[in-house]
């Protein structure tokens, strides 16, 4: 690197890449594989960015970001399977299994196909661009997939350092702090001038859509950029917002292979005629109540087609749960979760028993059923955080409540990327399932479109009301935004600030 020697840098590091996903020493059981993947993901950022320098190809740049999510899989399918004994003749380190079965997983990153032709993937964005954001010490890019072609996109004023810093910030500062969401809106404005806004003008969303049909963006984050709010970013405080949610409609996915195999399952659309299990948890063990979880959960059936078989489980157990969503559709859960900094892969549902009988995300992977689901809305906090420990330097691909529930067959996930207000989740999720609606049944772009509205709508309301609101108060909030539009609910409160900390959470992961 310090001669500038680029394309022996590239040869190396993607080198090493090909040799960490065909020798990935994990053991199977075993809880060693944050810092492995964290060295994964390092080494793999690092390769595409070396690629770049080097002028190459940029399906090589493709196939070196896409390595870090083979390994995440590949970790997630072993590490749940039964744990054999280290002294057994059936114990085995990854690194041991033969060459021919790395192939067939896609672990020989560059000497087998990672990734479809070029053809297939600039037909994934038939529906709207996919975007991958990488940022290293050696320099920061987007690579941008779209029908007529991939290219890359610097992003010069991007820089690895000062993204620590901006997530570092972020996570030491509470949310309960009157401090943090003028932190949040000034770290929203930077990720708009130095990514997400370049990004959108070089894609040509250079302003709100004036038709019904907005554009849609697949965001694929790397690194650091995974607890960086990218479908938010905007400068908010100014007198004219300008906003990404102003020009597109953002979704996530955890990878081009997760989105490719979503796409072509036959099945896991809307079907009405099959149960919704709703989820509410009001009192949870040894964590604050949240009287609001009933209330949101009434709601939402409410909001269901009324030939839909509803199941509504109040403060139920595990085992109740996992046994009423072998047959669901639709899963909506409102309470509290828990995304570990250590392990994102312990990620917990806390459900009555969760102290004794966690409902984890490998869990819900583990018993995922046969057949493909349609949606799981997690209304609870930090289901969408991939909680990233700053401090101990994890920056690597980790298996979040959201992509969990994507990887045990749901179609379309929504999850939250912080705590979420309690009386304005009610708001937010009846929003959401009035803009769902029965757009459902034919098009697959009905549950980013119906969560972007939700989130408009509840950003537009937060802007008179946030600074006032009392979530001790027992009006009921989401039947106030239904009343007369010209009425004054601000209260004199001052400043008519849109709270970011209110609606900028809430992410779609899906197709």
């Amino acid at each position: 690197m310090g001669h500038g020697r680029w394309k022996e840098v590239s040869s190396l590091l993607r080198e090493a890449v090909s040799l960490l996903a065909s020798s990935f020493t994990i053991i199977v059981g075993q809880q060693q594989h944050p810092e492995s993947l964290r060295f994964f993901s390092e080494v793999a950022s690092l390769a595409a960015a070396a690629t770049l320098k080097a002028g190459q190809d940029d399906v090589h740049i493709l196939q070196a970001l896409e390595a870090v999510e083979v390994g995440q899989r590949v970790f997630s399918r072993l590490h749940l399977s039964p744990t054999p004994h280290p002294e057994s003749e059936n114990f085995q380190v990854l690194g041991t299994v033969d060459n021919g079965c790395h192939k067939e997983m896609g672990l020989d990153v560059f000497n087998a196909p990672l990734l479809p032709p070029e053809h297939v993937l600039r037909s994934l964005a038939l529906r709207g661009p996919i975007v991958f954001v990488n940022s290293t010490p050696l320099r920061c890019d987007a690579i941008l997939i779209t029908v007529d072609g991939i290219w890359n996109l610097s992003l010069p004023r991007l820089h690895y350092n000062e993204a620590v810093e901006k997530v570092a910030s972020l996570k030491s500062v509470p949310k309960s702090n009157p401090m943090a969401s003028k932190l949040l809106s000034l770290t929203l404005a930077w990720l708009w001038d130095v990514v997400v806004g370049p990004i959108l003008d070089k894609l040509g969303f250079g302003k709100t859509p004036t038709s019904p049909t907005w554009p849609r963006v697949w965001w694929i984050p790397t690194g650091i950029l995974r607890s960086l709010p990218l479908h938010a970013a905007g400068r908010h405080l100014n007198p004219s917002p300008v906003a990404a949610v102003d020009r597109v409609i953002s979704s996530y996915t955890s990878s081009l292979t997760a989105l490719l195999d979503a796409r072509v399952r036959k099945n896991g659309n809307y079907d009405p005629a099959q149960a919704s299990l709703l989820v509410s948890m009001a009192r949870t063990p040894a964590c604050p109540d949240l009287p609001w979880a009933k209330f949101e959960v009434d709601a939402v059936a409410r909001e269901l087609p009324s030939h839909t078989p509803t199941i509504i489980l109040e403060t139920p157990c595990k085992g109740e749960v996992l046994a009423s969503l072998k047959n669901c559709s639709i899963f909506h859960f409102a309470g509290h979760g828990t995304s570990p900094r250590v392990s994102p892969s312990n990620g917990t549902l806390l459900l009555k028993d969760w102290q004794t009988e966690p409902l984890t995300a490998e869990e819900l992977i583990h018993n995922a059923p046969q057949s493909p689901r349609f949606l799981a809305y997690l209304s609870a906090c930090s289901t969408g955080e991939m909680n990233l420990a700053v401090d101990a330097g994890w920056q690597g691909g980790s298996t979040s409540l959201v992509t969990a529930c994507q990887l045990a067959g749901f179609r379309h996930v929504v999850g939250a990327m912080w705590e979420v207000f309690d009386g304005y989740s009610v708001a937010a999720a009846r929003m959401f399932y009035i803009a769902l609606g029965e757009r459902a049944i034919i098009d697959d772009d009905a549950v980013a479109y119906a969560l972007h509205e939700a989130v408009r709508s509840l950003r537009a309301h937060a802007t008179e009301e946030a600074v006032c609101y009392d979530e001790e108060s027992s009006e009921d909030f989401w039947s106030d935004y239904d009343s007369d539009k010209d009425s004054d609910h601000s209260h004199d409160c001052g400043s008519k600030f849109a709270d970011p900390l209110i609606w900028a959470p809430y992410i779609h992961v899906g197709v």
